[in-house]
């Protein structure tokens, strides 16, 4: 098997057969399989996921971290997408990120666009996919973890995703420092804007741009500037 789809999942009835069924048609000669790790979900989530996945395994731990890592462990592939249930991938995913993998980079995510199209959402996809974009280009590429894509042989030397608030952040920082990282902005993935119905457009991008600095050795002497210096689980 060439590539791995793991996609955590606690009852997400709402979006995952639009998650499973993107990943369902993908284009490309490579061979894939969707493996779904839950959390023992109380709705309809496992019975959807039935209809499409490999392979699902129930995890006792609810925890994206462990969740993934329990899905990576079932696999045999050299790739490994991880994929939130909220998040449609494009039909040309595997080859665009297979092809960045291959040629040297350790993680690599495609830019996004969100499912609605209302003007303060197209603001924040703008907002957002420049900053992680120009953080790319600097060797710091943030990987946000609705979709990122890393080598079996790189994760598991890594040793997987850290049970930690921002494992994605924390995984991209790891990656960066031993091997260069990829944002894509040139292939987008489609996915819910539920983040942001908590704390608003505005509040939503100040609060992990300012988590994301607060987190940079480079800015230490304005840390105190910044209004978000903790994690606020909004998931």
């Amino acid at each position: 098997m060439d590539i791995s789809f793991i996609v955590p999942t606690l009852n997400e009835e709402k979006y995952i057969e639009n998650c499973l069924k993107a990943i369902k048609n993908q284009e490309t000669s490579y061979t894939y399989e969707i493996i779904v790790v839950d959390g023992y979900s109380t709705d309809r989530t496992v019975e959807i996921a039935q209809r499409y996945a490999d392979k699902i395994i129930f995890s006792k731990v609810r925890s994206v971290a462990v969740q993934r890592n329990m899905g990576a462990k079932s696999s045999r592939s050299k790739y490994f997408a991880f994929i939130d249930a909220d998040t449609q991938i494009c039909t040309d995913y595997i080859e665009t990120v297979i092809l960045h993998l291959e040629n040297g980079y350790l993680g690599v995510s495609l830019g996004f666009e969100f499912e609605k199209k209302k003007l303060e959402l197209l603001f924040a996809e703008k907002v957002t996919n420049s900053y992680y974009h120009a953080r790319s280009l600097l060797g710091e590429a943030t990987l946000p973890g609705f979709n990122i894509s890393i080598s079996k042989n790189v994760f598991t030397e890594l040793g997987g995703f850290r049970n930690i608030i921002l494992e994605d952040v924390d995984i991209s920082r790891t990656l960066n420092k031993i091997g260069p990282t990829k944002y894509i902005t040139s292939k987008k993935v489609v996915t819910s804007p539920r983040k942001l119905d908590k704390m608003g457009v505005l509040g939503t991008l100040r609060y992990y741009v300012e988590l994301d600095l607060s987190k940079s050795s480079r800015i230490e002497p304005v840390k105190n500037l910044l209004k978000h210096k903790k994690y606020i689980h909004i998931r």
